[in-house]
This record gives C-alpha cells, structure tokens and sequence, in this order.
C-alpha cells in the first residue's frame, strides 16, 4: 500500500508537468487526457519495478555478498539487501528523465515568458529599394469584411488614404437612438457618412505603412490615429495630429504579424475613442495562416450615452465612462450591425476566421459559439511564428 500511495502521487506530480508542456502545443484535449490516463495506468507496474529494483529479498544476500556491491538492511522479520548498481541505475534513471524534462520544457517555458527573439528570418529590405504594392491589391475594408490575405513573398509600400468624419448616427435602430460620432472612412468614399468603427487595414509584415490622414474641413474638433501595429512613440499619433482641413502623413514598418486596433489619441482620448474613433490592422505573418472560406473583422464598442432627447439623439456622458456604465455595447458599430441581414454566415464544412478586437474602452470582451468550439484561438491576436496557440476553446 505505500508503495501503491507513492506511485499515485508521484504519478499526479509528473502528470502536473507534462500536462504543463502539453497545454502550449498542438495537441488536442483527448491526446493530452490519453497521455494522463497513461502516466497514471503506469504508475502502479511502474512502482513494483522500482521495488524490484531497490529492494531483493534476503534469499540473494549470499549472491550479492560474493559481488561486494550490498549493504544489509533489516526490517521487520525479512532481510532486504540494497544493490548499490542498482541505486546507481535508478540515480542515472531519474537524471535521464530531468535532463528530458529540462532539455523540452526550458524552450517553451522561454517562449512562454517571450524570451524568444523574432525568427533569424525576418530580414527588413532597406526602404529605398522597396516597390509600391501591386495597385490591384486591396489593403481597405469595412467591417465586418477584410481585405484578402497578402500572400506575397516580397515586402512593399502600403499606401492608404482615411478621412476623419463627425456626423450623427444612429447606435440602436430598435429604440432610434442617435449619436454624435467621430471616426474614419476610406479618402473620397462619400457614400459613408458614418466612420465607427473606420476601415480594417491589411498588410504584410515587413511592409512599410504609408498612411495620410485628412481632417475634412466640415469637421470641429482635431483629431489623429494611434496605430497600435506601429513600433514608436504614439503609435505615430503626434506626426498624424490634424485639425480640420488638414493632412498629415507618417511611414511605419509592419515588425509583427497579428491583429491590432487602432484609435484617436488627441486631447481626451477616452472621449475620443468612445465616440467612435476606433479601427482594425490586420498584418499577415511571412508565412500566411491557412486558408479559409471565410475571413470577418468583429469590433467590440461600448457607447456611454445620456437619455435620449425628443428627436433620439443621445449626448455622450463622461460619468458613465467614469462609472464604467456604457448605454450600449456593440459589435461593429450598432446593435444590428451582425443580426438578421446582416449576419455573418457559412455552410457547413465551411471553415471561417474571425479577426476580433475589444475597442473598449473599459469592458472585458468574449463570446461563445453556441453548440461549437473554436478550433484554434491565438491569444491577444498575436499570429508571430512560435507563439502558443489554445485549440478547441469555447
């Protein structure tokens, strides 16, 4: 029975550990719970190995004594002889399998705590002899659809032109609520009077961003866009600042694939943001993701609004931000923005990405798909080659 309780413990330990590695690798939930039931189905033969090993019967005392390699140990009415070759072995056992245990788990732990540098790969082509995308690719997009995949092979210029728009636009068609928002649209699509959440942007990492921003001169306030793709002081906020009737442009280098948002960092940015001045960088690793037969964009708002007045436009309301009580939170913009006509579809068979992004700016986001999994989630967006993924996440 000690023997029988040991193992069992030391099985729960072991499984702890590798259980521990297991999680950060590609293994389904059923490998990783086979591999469990197995240590633990193991454990039991495995002790009575060890006892074998360590502890002989007094019937070989005479044996071993003729090798010189025992010690007499009594216990109880039997006699146990202890083979010093076989403490050995154990002792060269147990440093085999630490050694296995360190030599695996040391990377990933590293790659966990991301002590990892990017891949030796990623070799930046020096500006002046980068070309200008192919005109026939599309870097801009609105929500909830996405420029396609960038499956290039070369880095190049990504040149995109927003203008900055103010107007009053309906939140919640149920209850006719309006609003006055701020945000982004596509340079010279006048079609789109309402910019929240403005245009997804595409690229490849390694790809410079060139963005040129136009503040229209119908418009009150300053404003700029704080790229969160963009390695720098502000996200290139402070070279992007505009007042209205003015254009600014900034290049940036696209260092890390992943998803990113981006915002209005100027003055109040909290006010800003929750007025709509929010938007999504999707930048495509060197080696692109798998292909899929749908790709989405999904943007997460929280809208802080007084009541309504007698023609339904509600004023933005600085104690809701501060007491963290938004009025409505919506997905792309409106309350109806993924419902009936305008939700998102597949067949089955049919594999779809989402591109997700908490605009906030105070409330945690998450969703499930009813009577489904998703079957691979990369944490904070992060698509960077080594990084863990978490498979089958409700």
């Amino acid at each position: 029975m000690v023997f029988l309780s040991g193992a069992l413990s030391s099985a729960s330990w072991i499984s702890v550990i590798v259980l521990g590695y297991l999680r950060v690798m590609p293994w389904s939930y059923t490998a990783i719970m086979g591999v469990y039931l197995l240590v633990v189905a193991a454990a039991v033969p495995g002790a009575l190995v060890v006892k074998r090993l360590l502890f002989v019967p007094g019937a070989a005392l005479e044996r071993t004594d003729r090798m010189n390699r025992t010690d007499r140990v009594d216990r109880s009415d039997r006699t146990y002889v202890v083979g010093r070759w076989r403490m050995r072995f154990i002792t060269a056992l147990i440093g085999l399998l630490v050694a296995i245990v360190l030599a695996g788990g040391v990377p990933l732990l590293r790659n966990r705590m991301g002590e990892d540098e990017y891949p030796a790969s990623m070799t930046l082509t020096p500006k002046a002899e980068l070309p200008v995308a192919d005109v026939g690719e599309v870097h801009l997009a609105y929500a909830p659809d996405v420029p396609p995949p960038i499956v290039r092979d070369e880095q190049r210029i990504v040149d995109v032109h927003f203008e900055i728009l103010e107007a009053v636009c309906e939140i919640d068609p149920k209850t006719g609520t309006k609003t006055e928002t701020w945000g982004y649209r596509i340079a010279g699509d006048s079609e789109v009077r309402c910019g929240a959440p403005g245009p997804v942007l595409r690229a490849r990492v390694g790809d410079m961003l060139r963005i040129t921003l136009t503040n229209l001169l119908e418009n009150r306030e300053p404003h700029n866009i704080d790229f969160h793709a963009v390695t720098g002081p502000g996200g290139g906020a402070k070279a992007l600042t505009v007042a209205p009737g003015e254009t600014a442009t900034v290049e940036a280098r696209m260092l890390y694939p992943g998803v990113f948002m981006y915002h209005c960092a100027y003055g109040d940015p909290p006010m800003h943001v929750t007025y709509g001045m929010v938007g999504m960088v999707i930048v495509d690793p060197e080696t692109p993701l798998p292909s899929v037969e749908h790709e989405w964009a999904v943007m997460q708002s929280e809208w802080y609004l007084g009541e309504p007045d007698a023609e339904g436009i509600a004023q933005w309301d600085r104690d809701a931000v501060l007491a963290e009580e938004p009025r409505f939170i919506t997905f792309n913009g409106r309350t109806d923005a993924l419902t009936d006509e305008h939700a998102l579809t597949m067949r089955t068979g049919e594999r779809a990405r989402i591109y997700f992004a908490n605009q906030g700016m105070n409330l945690a986001a998450n969703f499930h798909a009813i009577g489904s999994h998703w079957d691979v989630v990369y944490p904070e967006g992060a698509t960077s080659p080594g990084n863990p993924v978490i498979r089958g996440s409700q």
